[in-house]
């Protein structure tokens, strides 16, 4: 149990100070590198989204789309919510609201391109922080059966001894057990 919840406690417990400082550092070390890119996701989030804001227009768009030339098929959310910035730079619908479009650009503009690879770059960073809590939770598991592997080693060797006999008591025999434990 200690082993599941704080990996290498069970370890250190059960004696095993190597491979218990080895589980612990690990945790440590990957809950860092969930900090870390989760904080990374964050900040190209937080770039991205300032990012459209500065060159992504609804206005343009709406005075540029054409429905009938270019379907939509999809519909742009009123507040700026996370499928508001991922509908604005994955969709052709929406390319009219950049402000390097003009007729006969291409579907993907620099402006929209550079956009996309921002967003990727945080997808990145969030999806390397979900293996580290992925990884966490191995850590936790290898670290809980590795206790159980080594108390079980321990035990092993550990002798026993039971006796069980009669003994003279005061007016006659008494029953008596005798347990003795060897480590």
């Amino acid at each position: 149990m200690f082993s599941a919840l704080i990996p290498g406690s069970g370890e250190i417990y059960a004696g095993s100070w190597v491979k218990g400082a080895v589980f612990l550092g690990l945790e440590v070390g990957l809950w860092t590198l969930y900090a870390h890119y989760h904080g990374e996701g964050d900040d190209i989030k937080q770039t991205f989204r300032d990012y459209a804001d500065t060159h992504w227009s609804k206005e343009k768009w709406l005075y540029y789309y054409n429905a009938d030339s270019d379907p939509a098929t999809h519909s742009l959310p009123d507040t700026k919510t996370q499928q508001y910035y991922e509908m604005i730079g994955k969709y052709d619908q929406f390319k009219q609201g950049w402000d390097d479009w003009s007729q006969g650009s291409p579907d993907l503009t620099e402006n929209r391109n550079y956009y996309e690879t921002l967003r990727h770059d945080s997808n990145i960073a969030y999806k390397n922080a979900s293996y580290c809590t992925m990884v966490v939770l191995l850590n936790h598991l290898a670290s809980a059966f590795d206790t159980a592997w080594t108390i079980r080693k321990y035990n092993r060797e550990v002798k026993s001894k039971v006796r069980v006999g009669l003994r003279p008591g005061q007016d006659e025999m008494q029953p008596f057990v005798n347990l003795s434990l060897a480590f």
